[in-house]
This record gives C-alpha cells, sequence and structure tokens, in this order.
C-alpha cells in the first residue's frame, strides 16, 4: 500500500466534491475505494477541514498577488480555475475573494 502524500491529500480535498472517485482515481492512480477511505479518514480527524482552509487561503493569496501586480488575466484565470474560488462555490458565506 503506497502513503498518500500532501501533494495527493490536496489534490484530494480541491476536487473531490467536484469530479468524485472516477477522475480522482486516474489522476491519482489510486482504487475508488482507497480514495473514498482517505476521505472518510481525513473528514474524521478534521484534516479535511485543515486542508480546505489551506487551499482557501491559497487562493486568496494568489487573487491578492496577480492583482498588487497588475497581472489582470492571471487574476481573471486564477479565478476560473482555482477549485476553491467564489467561481466554483466553494468559499463558505462570508468569505471574501
Amino acid at each position: 500500500m503506497k502513503n498518500w502524500t500532501i501533494k495527493e491529500d490536496l489534490q484530494l480535498v480541491a476536487w473531490f466534491d467536484f469530479v468524485g472517485t472516477v477522475h480522482l482515481s486516474r489522476d491519482l492512480g489510486r482504487s475508488d475505494q482507497s480514495i473514498k477511505d482517505r476521505a472518510k479518514k481525513l473528514k474524521e480527524t478534521g484534516a479535511w477541514d485543515d486542508l480546505k482552509a489551506f487551499k482557501k487561503a491559497e487562493f486568496k493569496h494568489l487573487q491578492a498577488y496577480y492583482e498588487k501586480v497588475g497581472n489582470k488575466s492571471a487574476s481573471e484565470e486564477i479565478q476560473m480555475l482555482h477549485p476553491f474560488s467564489p467561481e466554483h462555490g466553494m468559499a463558505d458565506e462570508g468569505d471574501e475573494a
């Protein structure tokens, strides 16, 4: 059994609700059941919420960076592509992009 990496956990948290286990299974090279089990473990331990908060903060900081350096196209791109962008409905109520 292969250990999960932080990179895989972040990808799981970022995309699990959007693409489900079939796509993640292909992308991560893991079985559907392995993905479900990992998601369950992360949620039970509270790590899911920690990783979700990390991805939300990442989005906010990237957005602020692109706006500050005047890269409007990158700012708009991150808004469209980042899984925790308000565009994808992953921001909690009260969150500001």
